[in-house]
């Protein structure tokens, strides 16, 4: 079965709580439609957490979360399995295009999680809010995704 592994890593102001916080919310879209749910396996507060997901991949996620200073080091390594038969099939054409859908989830996740903690009110370090939007926003502080194959 085709499969896939990803690694994320991220760097976000502000504390692990917070960033579990945001991320346990966090809801988003793909430019296509793929039929899945997880349901959180572990729990790790503030530390992390790990979702196992099944509908058209069966796959294992694992959140890990790091303070760094006034930082929090995120880390997502995903692994997952094409589940659904054309998946399946068409997996040797298809995985440029996943992989690439995943680095710009990735990035687009990244950036909706450092502007909800620049909007939570309980994150107050009397920094002017145009300092750490233009900080946020940055790509010297953006992380990187990189695809690993095979699995």
């Amino acid at each position: 079965m085709p499969s896939y592994h990803f690694i994320t890593h991220w760097k976000a102001r502000g504390t692990c709580a917070e960033v579990h916080d945001t991320l346990s919310d966090a809801e988003g879209r793909l430019p296509y439609t793929l039929r899945w749910n997880f349901i959180v396996a572990e729990k790790r507060k503030p530390h992390g957490f790990t979702i196992n997901a099944f509908g058209d991949f069966l796959g294992r996620g694992v959140w890990i979360l790091e303070q760094d200073g006034d930082d929090c080091s995120v880390t997502f390594d995903w692994k997952l399995e094409a589940e659904k038969p054309l998946l399946r099939k068409l997996s040797f054409l298809l995985r440029p295009i996943f992989s690439f859908n995943h680095r710009w989830a990735m990035e687009k996740g990244e950036m909706s999680l450092k502007l909800e903690l620049l909007t939570d009110v309980t994150h107050n370090d009397n920094t002017p809010l145009t300092f750490r939007l233009a900080e946020c926003l940055s790509p010297l502080k953006r992380g990187f995704t990189s695809p690993i194959f095979p699995s």
